[in-house]
C-alpha cells in the first residue's frame, strides 16, 4: 500500500514538472521559505536567463529591493492559508534592468508550496490565466478542490473532491447545491453519527458569512476523517479544500492516548493546554482535582478557572502570558507559579503554569501551548512495595515496611500494618537503609519519592 502511495506522489510530481516544462504561460514553485523550487522555462526566457538559474535561490535575491518587505509578507500570508494571492513585484532581468510582474500565487499547507502564475504588469502584454489552464491546475490539486458561487451552487470542482465522497460527474456537476450535496450523504450513510448531526451536516455552510474562515474535521462510516477548510471570498464565493486525514487523526488520537497513560503514573494533577489555553489532556490526578470542586474547577468553555477572583486572574494572566508567548520576544513571559486557596480551608494547592520545552510555535492550534502542574499537599502519596522491593533488591517485609514509611506513616502504624513488633520494624529497617545507602526515614522517603516507584501508586 505504502509503495502505491508513492507511486501516485511520483507521478503527481511528474504530471506537474512536465506541464511547467511546456507550459506558455510564466510559472513557478515556492517553497514556504521564498525559495525557487521549480521555474519553467518560459519564466526564465522571459528575463533572459539559462535554465534552471533559479533553482534553490531566494525570491528576495531578484526582487527589487523596495518590493522585498511586501513581497515578504505576501509569502508569510500564502504560508497561513489557501487563498488567492495577487500582488506586484520587480524582478532583476539578466541584463540589469527590472520587469514589473502580476503574480497570482495559493499556497499549499500540506505540502508547504506555493504555486504562482507571473504575467507582465503591463497593461498592453497582460494576459489572462485561460480556463483550460485553470481547471488544470485543480486537477493537479492532490487535494479535493470545490468552488460554490454565492448562490451555493457549485462552479467546478476536482476529481479528488468527487472520489473522497464517491460523487459521480453527473452528480458534483457545475449547479448543483452544496445542501444537495450534504443530502447524498446523508442518505448513503456516509457520514457518522457521532461526527456530526446530520442536519448540522446538510446545512454546515448556511451561515459562512460569519465566519468566513471555517475548519472542521468530519467522520465517515468507513472510518476515513476528512478535514474541511472553507474560505469565503470578498464576493460571496466558497473555496474549500478537503483532505483525508485519517492516518494523521489516528496517529494523534494514539499519541493523546499514550501521553494520558502515562501522566497518569503521576501523584500531581497535570493539565495540557492548546494554543486558546483550553484543556487538551489532563490526567486521572487533575480530573480528581477538578471533581472535588474544591477551589479549582473546569469550565464549560473548557477551561481551567480558580474559585477565588484574584487568584482567577493571577492564574489566567499566567494562562495567557503562555498562549502569547514568543521565544524571539526577549521580554515575554513564559508561566509562572502560584497558590490558589481551597474552599474547604485545608492547605492550599500549588500550581506551576510553564510552556513546553522545545515546542516551534509557528505550528497550528492543536499543539501543547503550556503546562499547568498542580500539587495538592494534603495528597498522601503511596508508592508500590513490589517496586520498591524490586528497585532496591529489598525481601517483601522489608518492601512493605519502606513503603508504609513512604505514605506518611510512623514506624509503630507501620509495624502495625504488616503484623511485626516495632522491635522487629527497627530490624528491617537497618537493613533497608543499608541497601538503599540512605541514613535515616526522612532520607529514605526521598529517595524513593524522587524516584520512578512513586509513579506505580495505582
Amino acid at each position: 500500500m505504502k509503495k502505491t502511495h508513492i507511486s501516485e506522489n511520483s507521478s503527481v510530481n511528474n504530471e506537474i514538472d512536465q506541464f511547467l516544462k511546456h507550459s506558455a504561460d510564466m510559472l513557478c514553485v515556492l517553497s514556504f521559505e521564498g525559495e525557487f523550487m521549480n521555474v519553467n522555462p518560459a519564466l526564465e526566457n522571459g528575463l533572459g536567463y539559462k535554465s534552471r538559474h533559479f533553482e534553490g535561490k531566494p525570491l528576495s535575491d531578484v526582487v527589487h529591493k523596495d518590493d522585498r518587505e511586501r513581497v515578504s509578507g505576501e509569502i508569510n500570508a500564502l504560508n497561513t492559508g489557501r487563498e488567492l494571492r495577487v500582488f506586484t513585484a520587480r524582478l532583476a532581468r539578466n541584463d540589469g534592468g527590472y520587469i514589473s510582474l502580476l503574480w497570482r500565487a495559493i499556497g499549499n499547507p500540506e505540502k508547504r508550496r506555493i504555486y504562482t502564475h507571473v504575467v507582465s504588469s503591463d497593461a498592453e502584454s497582460f494576459r489572462p490565466v485561460s480556463a483550460d489552464l485553470f481547471f488544470r491546475i485543480i486537477e493537479s490539486i492532490p487535494e479535493g478542490f470545490v468552488i460554490y458561487d454565492n448562490n451555493g451552487l457549485l462552479v467546478s470542482c476536482n476529481r479528488a473532491f468527487r472520489d473522497l465522497y464517491g460523487y459521480s460527474e453527473k452528480e458534483a456537476a457545475p449547479g448543483v447545491h452544496y445542501r444537495i450535496l450534504g443530502i447524498l450523504d446523508v442518505e448513503r450513510g456516509r457520514i457518522a453519527k457521532s461526527s456530526i448531526e446530520r442536519t448540522a451536516y446538510i446545512g454546515r455552510r448556511d451561515h459562512l458569512d460569519n465566519e468566513p474562515v471555517r475548519e472542521f474535521t468530519m467522520e465517515l462510516t468507513d472510518g476515513r476523517r476528512i478535514q474541511s477548510r472553507d474560505r469565503l471570498t470578498p464576493d460571496g464565493y466558497i473555496i474549500s479544500v478537503q483532505s483525508d486525514v485519517t492516518d494523521w487523526a489516528v496517529s494523534e488520537e494514539r499519541l493523546r492516548a499514550s501521553t494520558k497513560s502515562a501522566l497518569d503514573q503521576m501523584n500531581f494533577g497535570t493539565i495540557c493546554l492548546d494554543m486558546d489555553g483550553k484543556v487538551m489532556i489532563m490526567n486521572d490526578r487533575a480530573r480528581e482535582i477538578m471533581d472535588d470542586d474544591d477551589g479549582l474547577y473546569l469550565g464549560a468553555d473548557g477551561k481551567c478557572y480558580a474559585e477565588k477572583p484574584t487568584e482567577n486572574d493571577r492564574l489566567q494572566n499566567l494562562v495567557l502570558d503562555l498562549v502569547t508567548f514568543s521565544p524571539h520576544d526577549p521580554d515575554a513571559n513564559s508561566g509562572g507559579a502560584l497558590s490558589v486557596s481551597k474552599k474547604s480551608g485545608d492547605r492550599p494547592y500549588s500550581l506551576l503554569v510553564t510552556a513546553p520545552v522545545n515546542v516551534p510555535y509557528d505550528l497550528d492550534r492543536n499543539i501543547h501551548a503550556g503546562v499547568i502542574f498542580v500539587s495538592d499537599p494534603q495528597y498522601k502519596v503511596q508508592a508500590s512495595a513490589d517496586v520498591i522491593g524490586s528497585m532496591y533488591g529489598l525481601t517483601p517485609s522489608e518492601s512493605r515496611l519502606a513503603s508504609g514509611l513512604v505514605a506518611g506513616k510512623t514506624l509503630k502504624e507501620t509495624a502495625q500494618g504488616v503484623n511485626i513488633t516495632e522491635g522487629t520494624a527497627r530490624v528491617y529497617l537497618k537493613s533497608v537503609f543499608a541497601k538503599t545507602f540512605t541514613r535515616s526515614q526522612a532520607d529514605l522517603v526521598r529517595l524513593v519519592l524522587s524516584g520512578p516507584a512513586s509513579l506505580w501508586w495505582r
